[in-house]
């Protein structure tokens, strides 16, 4: 073997490598938006104000920093002039580096809005009332975690998930159970990050996340999981002619957004109610990964408080 050969194959195994890590994404921005009573959009970003469950529920998430000279993952908030505010909340979890976008941190309205419309996960924490998934309008946004906390008997304080995700994001794990109610604990945290980074994860194989943007070929390869190239690869071939398709205005639930109907009962009961099913009686979050290289997690990360009721 010559040592121009040699030399060639290291090149390639290197370069394989650094592709193998391009395909796992390890850094994720997600946003937070704080909902209380049911808003329209306007009254959503205009919002300034929250309450001590969402910041207790913040503080259980990650850690407040101030993103003036920042020097870690910064997900696309300023960290110089402090244009998208002076904190926010970040958290490194497992492999993970995660950055929250808060709606309520960013100074300018018409910024937090385009800030929240570009992560394809966002999290509604909907102190009371309900929320219409079909109210944020966004190409990019594709799944909502609903959090919506509830006192029980002995003051304590609990959360109830469910999930939403436009039609076309293929299932994701882990499931939720019958009734997706939870303890502000470490297991609650892991179950939502493993939602998010899986919700997102899912949305990449979703056909209109991909036709949004003509990517090249290295942007596609930088979102995309480990396994997928061809797949993604074949995608990028029809981006050309699905852009050319009408866009879709419909504000139907029924037309765009999966799982609304369960989580539109959130807000019916606030908080001191009893613990109910979802309204089809099916897991808000049922469903199996698009694929067995998504991330799981262990049967006790998704347990709940299945005997608890509220009060």
């Amino acid at each position: 073997v010559s040592t121009q050969s040699t030399g060639e194959d290291i090149a390639l195994s290197k370069s394989l490598l650094d592709i193998d890590q391009l395909l796992k994404v390890q850094r994720y921005k997600f946003g937070v938006v704080f909902c209380n009573g049911t808003q329209t959009e306007e009254e959503i970003f205009a919002n300034d104000k929250y309450s001590v469950n969402f910041e207790n529920f913040m503080n259980l998430l990650g850690t407040k920093i101030a993103l003036e000279g920042w020097t870690g993952y910064k997900g696309d908030l300023d960290v110089k002039r402090n244009a998208t505010g002076t904190h926010s909340y970040y958290t490194a979890w497992k492999h993970f580096e995660i950055m929250f976008h808060i709606s309520q941190f960013v100074p300018q309205k018409e910024r937090r809005k385009a800030l929240i419309g570009n992560t394809i996960c966002t999290i509604i924490f909907q102190e009371t009332g309900t929320f219409d998934p079909a109210l944020i309008r966004s190409q990019v946004l594709h799944c909502f975690m609903i959090v919506q906390p509830v006192r029980l008997k002995d003051g304590s304080t609990v959360y109830r998930l469910g999930t939403v995700s436009k039609k076309g994001v293929p299932r994701f794990r882990p499931s939720l159970p019958y009734p997706s109610i939870h303890k502000a604990d470490e297991l609650f945290r892991d179950l939502l990050f493993y939602k998010l980074i899986n919700g997102e994860r899912a949305a990449y194989h979703c056909s209109s996340k991909v036709r949004t943007q003509n990517r090249s070929l290295v942007e596609i390869v930088q979102h995309t999981r480990t396994g997928q190239l061809e797949h993604c690869v074949k995608k990028s071939a029809m981006a050309t002619k699905a852009l050319a398709k009408p866009k879709e205005h419909s504000n139907s639930l029924k037309g765009i957004w999966k799982g609304a109907k369960q989580v539109a009962s959130f807000g019916t009961h606030g908080s001191g109610s009893q613990i109910e099913r979802s309204p089809s009686g099916r897991s808000l979050g049922r469903a199996k990964d698009s694929d067995p290289s998504s991330l799981t997690s262990s049967t006790s990360s998704s347990q709940s408080l299945a005997n608890s009721q509220a009060s």
